[in-house]
């Protein structure tokens, strides 16, 4: 209901006398630019290289730059704009026409952007209902200010049917919004609201809560945690890279920010090199070799290999084996030669691509849909559940069924919070974990093979390959163990290796 009314305020205030939409221009005046160059300054961002760049002004499109220092790219997947409501406010926000360098012009996802990144972090820490209010007043207050101070808008001749606004009508914005956003804070998609006492745990994830392995293993270990360890601890659980993404998510729960993650394997090798191994192509067979080895005693040593920097690692949690795709079918080796193909920040993911004659580009999750929509990108590798779940099939000639390596999380924590816990809380819910995770890793194929289901009735192409185009494969890309052997050890190798002969 809440929703319905925010909608109705914002809708009300984008209406002119004629019922046209409000789309204004900015403009820098000299103020203007300092205060930009002090964003620049307090968020270390090169201001040269931001004045080379020039972008799309269109809300709904996605923002193409040579270079992926700082995440602009795909402003509609940033995780502040998950929220029904943001999507709402950003209307009456909206810029039109085409602004030029960012010494004349600045784009509002710009701008949004800036805000974005120096809000307070320690308004993070914060319930998710207190974060959301916080952060939506913050943007109000700061974007209106910024528009009403520092924008020459007045003197800008409007474009495309677009009304001129003048300061009276920029400062009643603030006012509309603000009302708004007491009453979206209601539609939130905060976590449960804990009771004084209890121990809050801050779970963060990037993917869904429905149609993927990971986020269906969170939101049941958070419906355990509430219901049985109520009056001890109560869990928060935060997907869609609400909070995070994997790439920022680890430094988020060293500082006390968050206290669970389950990033990508791929993003434990900046602690140990060994983690490199899961992402070794054609390593394992399948889904249940991988769980083999990491219950055995190899795979138990690497889920304590992180102690001593302070990551307490937990349980792993399957994904599912990877496929391939780009702009073209790919049957052969040679098909991916000279592709931009999106990686994790894996240097044998990059490796396994350089092998190929591609050009690998390390990317996060949550850009990657843009990334191939605007051609940044020509293919990428991923789950089927990562492939549904983000729709990169929609932007891609096929998927080419390679299960060339896997993809899975591990539930980690910091040792510092998970030491100072409570003996008998801890123990409970390291027994709900794992209990969690015997049975949703035991249902992770069945998740996945939905999920390829689901990508071939929306229309999505699905090639298999024969024996010999798959040995093709393998052929080509195994030399990259021998690239990582040394980082890995052999003896862990070998042991990945006698998984598959169970």
């Amino acid at each position: 209901m809440s929703s319905i009314v925010a909608m109705h305020i914002i809708t009300v205030s984008l209406r002119h006398d004629r019922g046209r939409m409000i789309k204004p221009s900015l403009r820098f005046d000299v103020r203007a630019r300092l205060s930009y160059d002090f964003f620049s300054t307090l968020i270390g961002l090169d201001a040269p290289f931001l004045l080379s760049e020039t972008l799309s002004c269109n809300w709904c499109s996605y923002y193409r730059f040579s270079c992926y220092r700082f995440p602009y790219y795909q402003l509609s997947s940033h995780p502040f704009f998950d929220n029904p409501f943001v999507l709402l406010a950003i209307r009456a926000l909206k810029t039109g026409g085409t602004p030029k360098a960012f010494d004349t012009n600045v784009s509002l996802s710009t701008l949004l952007f800036l805000i974005d990144v120096s809000f307070p972090t320690h308004f993070k820490r914060c319930n998710g209902v207190v974060f959301m209010a916080c952060y939506l007043i913050y943007l109000n207050f700061i974007c209106f200010y910024f528009w009403s101070g520092y924008c020459s808008n007045r003197n800008i001749a409007p474009k495309d049917g677009a009304v001129r606004l003048t300061r009276r009508r920029i400062m009643l914005k603030p006012l509309t919004l603000l009302a708004a956003s007491v009453l979206a804070v209601t539609s939130f998609n905060a976590a449960a609201n804990c009771d004084p006492g209890e121990i809050v745990i801050k779970f963060s994830h990037v993917t869904n809560t429905d149609k993927h392995p990971k986020g269906i293993a969170a939101s049941l270990l958070e419906k355990r945690v509430n219901e049985e360890m109520n009056g001890k601890a109560c869990m928060q659980v935060y997907p869609n890279s609400t909070l995070y993404d994997d790439d920022k998510v680890l430094e988020a729960m060293l500082n006390g920010d968050v206290q669970l993650a389950a990033p990508s394997l791929s993003k434990f090798e900046k602690f140990t090199k060994k983690y490199r191994i899961f992402d070794l192509p054609f390593l394992f067979e399948d889904v249940d070799a991988v769980d083999r080895f990491q219950n055995s005693d190899a795979g138990v040593k690497l889920k304590n290999a992180m102690n001593r920097r302070g990551v307490r690692g937990l349980e792993f949690w399957h994904n599912g084996m990877k496929q391939i795709s780009a702009s073209k079918p790919l049957i052969s080796p040679a098909d991916a030669k000279g592709l931009k193909f999106r990686v994790q920040a894996s240097d044998v993911l990059v490796a396994q691509f350089e092998q190929l004659g591609a050009n690998p580009q390390k990317m996060s999750f949550a850009e990657v849909y843009g990334g191939l929509q605007t051609k940044v990108i020509d293919g990428q590798e991923n789950t089927w559940s990562n492939i549904y779940g983000k729709k990169f099939f929609e932007v891609q000639d096929g998927i080419t069924e390679t299960n060339h390596g896997i993809l899975d999380y591990l539930v980690v924590t910091s040792s510092k919070w998970w030491d100072g816990l409570p003996a008998d809380v801890r123990d409970q819910f390291a027994t709900i974990l794992k209990e969690v995770t015997e049975q949703r890793n035991a249902e992770s194929n069945k998740v996945e093979l939905a999920n390829k289901q689901y990508v071939i009735e929306a229309g999505g192409v699905v090639r298999t390959l024969t024996p010999e185009q798959r040995e093709a494969w393998v052929t080509a890309l195994k030399p990259v163990w021998k690239k990582f052997e040394k980082d890995i050890g052999s003896d862990l190798i070998d042991a990945a290796l006698a998984s598959n002969k169970q």
